[in-house]
């Protein structure tokens, strides 16, 4: 502290020396032997409270940079607080209500959290999940089309290249595993996402062809085949939902979770508040006195 209180001495000497020339005209006092940096009618800004703010050794310019600003925004406050004080009414300036009504407040929500933190099972299995969803569907729409899919790119050299062609086409089971075993032997690109959803504008993107309508695209179309001047590309939809359709329950089970969670949350404050009124009762630490 000790060294940055000298690099403070020499980086600030022109913006001290001026703040203490002004400081020292007037009528009121810096306190103690502490060094005074800037003053805005009886308050004070010291040095160490700089040396507070800026405690990691950096750049003398970015330092004065720092302590400028600092000092500023510091005057600037005690500026407008001052105003205030003088044009508010000693009631319009009473926040001792408020600031009880707030701490109260704060102690209530610490309890609360510290009592779901303890007793909260944040355990959701998959049927409620599930009940959920089905019950609120409308709730979870898509903003997007997505499909089922295979995506295969090849290089039109590969040998027997037409055997993949075959095979997007085909439904027989065979012919996916015969598919997928080629792919991986000669694809320069493969994505077989048959048994999860996906964003059809993205496999879309990947292709030769412009598509102005994809809703229409999709319910009209199950396989792709076409090429550009280096590769072939193939594509099977096995499914597709699209945009405003519910959405498949695997994009949202984490905000059913979180949901669940917090109605949990809620029914269990509700039972604890429930659960202290009726205790107050039972041992007469409450009373209602009529008009």
């Amino acid at each position: 502290m000790k060294t940055l209180n000298k690099h403070f001495a020499t980086a600030f000497t022109a913006v001290i020396f001026g703040l203490l020339l002004f400081s020292c005209s007037t009528e009121y006092e810096a306190v103690d032997d502490k060094k005074p940096v800037a003053r805005v009618f009886e308050d004070y800004l010291y040095q160490e409270d700089l040396n507070e703010v800026i405690q990691q050794p950096i750049e003398e310019a970015d330092s004065i940079i720092l302590a400028e600003s600092y000092i500023d925004q510091w005057v600037k406050s005690r500026l407008i607080l001052k105003k205030a004080e003088l044009n508010l009414s000693s009631e319009q300036k009473n926040f001792d209500n408020r600031l009880e009504d707030y701490r109260q407040k704060l102690i209530i929500y610490s309890y609360r959290q510290k009592f779901i933190e303890q007793k909260l099972d944040t355990n959701v299995v998959q049927a409620d999940i599930v009940r959920y969803y089905n019950e609120n569907m409308q709730g979870f729409l898509l903003n997007r089309n997505v499909v089922k899919a295979v995506f295969v790119k090849i290089p039109l050299t590969t040998p027997n290249l037409y055997r993949a062609r075959t095979y997007i086409r085909s439904s027989e089971a065979i012919d996916s595993v015969n598919l997928n075993e080629f792919a991986s032997q000669f694809a320069d690109a493969y994505d077989n996402f048959n048994d999860k959803w996906h964003d059809a504008n993205k496999i879309l993107a990947k292709l030769p062809i412009a598509v102005s309508n994809t809703e229409h695209f999709l319910r009209n179309t199950r396989t792709i085949d076409t090429r550009d001047t280096a590769f072939q590309y193939l594509v099977r939809f096995y499914d597709y939902k699209l945009l405003g359709e519910p959405e498949p329950i695997y994009f949202v089970e984490n905000k059913i979770k979180q949901i669940l969670l917090t109605k949990r949350k809620q029914t269990m404050i509700q039972e604890l508040e429930k659960g202290i009124y009726e205790d107050a009762i039972k041992h007469r630490t409450i009373q209602f006195y009529t008009q």
